[in-house]
């Protein structure tokens, strides 16, 4: 996990540090990749405390301000000898809001704010209720890096079920295709 963390980390740094054009400007639309580490956090960490994510994202920004979307699947494995099953699955769908703002006048590059709703569904119950599904909001935090053209790569961490479920901290790694 530390591992991929790194890789995460190096690989933001080094398309940060790409020169790059100071008229590229952000796509308005964007099709996105999206890799991702988990940490569980309360009653689901307890069980399951680390795992891996892996989808897609879309969004609409015209501007500062924009709408999003993601499909994210997650993979958790435990030793854990009171966990009902060895494995958990776990689907999240996210709408929400993202806005953008920019880092500096010669290189695209970008401070984003992310909030809204997310769904979480599991392949297994994961609460004292045997509950399955969960709805709550989410906020995130993250910086965006246009690399050349059309082409993007971003690093988010993302924090949700602030409420309604289990919680959990997200670190996504994005690549990113937009549109004009």
């Amino acid at each position: 996990m530390r591992r991929a963390i790194a890789a995460a980390l190096v690989a933001v740094a080094l398309a940060v540090a790409l020169p790059a054009r100071a008229q590229d400007e952000p796509p308005t639309g964007r099709f996105v990749f999206t890799l991702g580490a988990r940490e569980n956090i309360g009653f689901l960490g307890d069980t399951f405390s680390r795992g891996w994510l892996f989808g897609i994202e879309a969004g609409y920004q015209p501007g500062w301000f924009g709408l999003h979307w993601a499909l994210l699947f997650g993979l958790f494995d435990t030793d854990n000898e009171r966990a009902v099953d060895r494995s958990l699955n776990l689907v999240n769908m996210y709408f929400g809001a993202r806005t953008r703002f920019a880092l500096g006048n010669t290189t695209p590059r970008f401070l984003v704010l992310t909030g809204g709703l997310e769904l979480e569904r599991s392949n297994i119950p994961i609460d004292d209720r045997s509950d399955r599904t969960f709805l709550g909001p989410y906020v995130g935090l993250g910086l965006e890096q246009i690399l050349v053209g059309r082409f993007g790569v971003s690093l988010e961490t993302r924090y949700g079920l602030l409420v309604g479920g289990p919680q959990s901290l997200t670190l996504l790694l994005s690549f990113s295709f937009g549109s004009e």
